[in-house]
């Protein structure tokens, strides 16, 4: 049964959805470039594709070692699943490593549980958000989440909210540094701009809209089944909560500004979709449920793929 396969943790399933990214990522390259791309772009989009395997690798790790979910692999297939129906996120790299960073920042965000090295935790989960920022200037906003998360875990002392201002100071070091050498001096001005746009309110895409209540159904669903029950994993979820409301915002925001802002949101979509299956008792039903969210988006990309 292909619930039962999912509902594991071993290696076979970390091996078969990465390589199943990976097939999907090269596919939609070629469907996207065809075999136009210059040698430099193809050394972009490999450094893509490893980032993209890396970040559904660390979510496996992250939602395991978190407790974000039970010992399964749901959360790394509906990440996966949700690449299928957004491929057309892949065309931006930047959008990849993007995501890439902030999944690490987030990984350390929530290790705030723990009360050991908490200084060091806040200080690479900002460095990290900051890093992020450097490919969309938006990422920066990711750092609000951080300040929910100190002030859940360890808000009691001053140091813990200063010590992303100290992760800012070391990026602005280094890219100053940097820009002397490699980057246009004018790297800040001209990216940081934080455009916005009415687009996605004047020419609605239903596709996006459809998605944002499919995704916000389940989270309704697994709070009110989990009320307050293990207020560990509650409190985390509520993080997660938050890190979605943020790229929601993010994706109405810059809609029609920077394509791909979708991938951003797949990391905590996936978590409360994993979430909402483990509330379903009725194994037929549950098998039934997650067959077709496997055939649905496969069918759909293998349609557009050969259009």
């Amino acid at each position: 049964m292909i619930s039962t396969f999912f509902d594991k943790t071993k290696p076979i399933n970390f091996l078969v959805l990465l390589g199943l990214a990976m097939l999907l990522f090269w596919a939609a390259t070629f469907k996207l470039h065809g075999f136009q791309l210059n040698y430099a772009e193809v050394f972009e989009r490999i450094l893509a594709s490893v980032s993209l395997v890396l970040s559904i690798f660390l979510l496996g790790n992250i939602v395991q070692k978190k407790k974000l979910t039970l010992d399964n692999s749901f959360a790394m297939l509906f990440f996966s699943l949700l690449l299928f129906v957004f491929f057309d996120v892949l065309e931006n790299t930047k959008i990849i490593f993007c995501n890439f960073f902030l999944v690490m920042s987030w990984d350390r965000a929530l290790a705030l549980k723990s009360e050991k090295n908490q200084k060091e935790k806040v200080f690479e989960s900002a460095l990290w958000t900051l890093v992020a920022s450097l490919f969309v200037d938006w990422a920066i906003l990711f750092l609000v989440p951080l300040y929910i998360a100190i002030g859940f875990f360890c808000g009691r002392q001053l140091r813990f909210w200063l010590m992303p201002l100290a992760a800012l100071c070391c990026v602005l070091l280094l890219v100053l540094a940097s820009m002397q050498v490699l980057v246009d001096p004018g790297f800040f001005h001209s990216h940081y701009r934080f455009s916005t746009s009415l687009h996605f309110f004047l020419q609605p895409n239903y596709g996006i809209i459809i998605y944002l209540i499919l995704i916000l159904i389940p989270v309704f669903v697994v709070f009110g089944k989990m009320g307050y029950r293990r207020l560990g994993r509650t409190l985390s979820l509520r993080l997660t909560f938050a890190y979605l409301v943020l790229t929601v915002l993010l994706l109405v925001l810059s809609s029609g500004n920077e394509s791909g802002m979708e991938l951003l949101s797949f990391f905590a979509a996936s978590v409360f979709l994993a979430n909402y299956i483990e509330t379903i008792k009725k194994q037929r039903f549950k098998e039934t449920l997650i067959i077709a969210c496997i055939a649905l988006p496969i069918l759909s990309f293998v349609i557009r793929l050969f259009q």
